[in-house]
């Protein structure tokens, strides 16, 4: 149940604080005064989605709700920590984002949605209403199912499902089949020729990083060697040519030039004597290198196909080694899974069709029980049908989908629920069906807007009346524009809207009994009300 709801810049709203009650709580005034701006305000902390983005950064909506033990429970499958008896949603705008907490912890949108999914209804011109999901419609007639009927149905098609799962998983042809065992014993060969010892990875790459530096250093090393001194053109060989030529025209000077040369070509032998020196000190094994570079490779190609890590390139292995013996009894296993998904599926038939012998029952109870509240609310002719129809294969929810229909007129179609054009004839039609099955729905807040789209005052009483029968069991929120139904409320709020400048502000307050009166006058259109 909605406690309070506090509102601060949000759409035409500056700032309210209402405190709801049990029963009929009434939301009344002047057209284009925001009334249905509360609607979107107590959406937007029950999870529905709501375009809002505010130019200021203290823009939110904040609610404080009643815990009751089934939304507790809800609370405790969604992961969701609720200690208290109360807690609170909050939703704030900002000019990026919407934020949702519950109480004061981020949470996202989608879980709000799911905690308050079949306790709180919202009731607009074609607004996500549970009874508008035909998907639930089946929950409706199976309230007084036996236990062990459904629990019996559930474990059968449970193992069903999982049945059919590893069927289809398995189920190749003859060609398929060896196609794929062909290739597994591929990678199963792989494997087991390179026979990859636990540790070896690790030593194998660190070892041929080692010998790999090593040998490229003795090929720069090599390199060196042959620029300096070794190559045809080296540079020893190019600076003797050079000094050679110059002596031949020693007798005109030129010995300073002669004599730096000579010292340069010591300096060659000396700098080639030295990377020899080290060239010794560099040994590696030919024979080695090329085995460990041989060993390096296949590690790498393993790693590539296999895995990255030593354990997962092990792991790869055994899970090729069991797919491959669990395809070699394939047949087996699939003649085995057919016959078991035979036999669930003839179980569930079955089961299916005790279901709906007692979902046809409920049904036709529960229609004639819908019959009153209907011409109640003056929908002479009007019905509401229960149809049964049986799928092609079982479902989690039976071997028939369930969907209610309805008609508003006598001698019209029944129709799918969401296809009636009329908002007022749809919610008064819903009105009908949540009154009959007020103790079934297990809602615990009920909100209405356009209830009275199109209704005149005789009507108006008759809607009235139902609301406050509706409201003896559960929350009820009315936005209404007539005084048949303001005048029965347990607490009455009216919205007041006033000119600011170029903005149009809006306003909730909560009316004593004396406002009430002024209210009610201004909505009879005389000057004297009389209660």
């Amino acid at each position: 149940m909605l406690l309070t709801l506090r509102v601060k810049n949000f759409l035409t709203f500056d700032s309210f604080y209402i405190e709801l009650g049990d029963g009929l709580n009434v939301i009344t005034g002047e057209s284009g005064s925001g009334k249905s701006l509360i609607m979107r305000a107590i959406k937007s902390i029950t999870g529905d989605p709501v375009q809002y983005n505010s130019e200021k950064d203290d823009s939110f909506v904040e609610g404080i709700f009643v815990v009751n033990p089934d939304l507790k429970i809800r609370a405790k499958e969604l992961g969701l920590d609720i200690p208290s008896e109360e807690f609170m949603i909050n939703t704030s705008f900002g000019t990026q984002r919407i934020l949702y907490r519950l109480n004061g912890q981020i949470i996202p949108r989608h879980l709000v949605q799911k905690l308050f999914e079949g306790f709180i209804e919202i009731h607009s011109q074609h607004s996500s209403v549970k009874l508008l999901n035909s998907s639930t419609h089946y929950k409706i007639l199976d309230q007084t199912l036996p236990a062990s009927l459904k629990k019996s149905y559930q474990e059968a098609y449970q193992r069903f499902i999982e049945t059919r799962t590893h069927l289809q998983k398995i189920k190749l042809t003859p060609e398929e089949l060896e196609r794929e065992k062909d290739y597994l014993r591929f990678q199963l060969n792989e494997l087991e020729k390179a026979n990859l010892k636990p540790g070896e990875m690790e030593t194998v790459e660190s070892r041929y990083s080692k010998i790999l530096d090593s040998q490229k250093l003795k090929e720069t090393f090599e390199w060196l060697m042959n620029m300096l001194r070794d190559g045809q053109e080296s540079l020893y060989t190019q600076l003797w040519k050079a000094v050679k030529a110059l002596k031949d025209f020693e007798k005109y000077g030129y010995s300073d030039l002669i004599e730096h040369s000579n010292i340069a070509l010591e300096e060659i032998e000396y700098l080639c004597h030295l990377i020899e020196n080290e060239l010794e000190d560099i040994n590696i094994d030919d024979e080695e290198y090329q085995k460990l570079e041989h060993r390096f490779n296949v590690i790498q190609s393993l790693k590539r196909k296999y895995g990255q890590t030593e354990d997962e390139v092990f792991k790869s292995w055994e899970d090729l080694a069991n797919k491959y013996e669990e395809l070699k009894n394939n047949e087996q296993k699939r003649e085995e899974l057919i016959k078991t998904e035979k036999l669930l599926k003839e179980k569930l038939l079955k089961t299916g069709k005790e279901i709906d012998k007692l979902r046809a029952k409920n049904a036709e109870k529960i229609e004639d029980s819908i019959i009153p509240h209907l011409e109640d609310l003056k929908m002479m002719g009007a019905r509401v049908k229960f149809e049964l129809t049986p799928e092609d294969e079982p479902k989690s929810y039976g071997t028939s989908k369930v969907n209610i229909l309805a008609r508003t007129n006598p001698g019209g179609e029944m129709l799918e629920l969401n296809k009636i054009a009329s908002g007022g004839e749809l919610s008064r039609i819903l009105l009908a069906i949540e009154s009959a099955l007020k103790n079934e729905l297990k809602l615990n807040t009920i909100i209405f807007d356009e209830i009275d789209s199109g209704v005149g005052a005789r009507m108006g009483n008759t809607l009235a009346e139902k609301l406050v029968e509706l409201s003896e069991n559960l929350q009820t929120l009315v936005i209404t524009h007539l005084p048949q139904i303001a005048s029965k409320a347990t607490k009455h709020f009216a919205v007041k809207k006033s000119q600011l400048g170029d903005n149009v502000v809006s306003d909730v307050v909560h009316l004593k009994q004396d406002e009430r009166l002024v209210e009610l006058e201004k909505m009879y259109g005389r000057v004297e009300f009389k209660k």
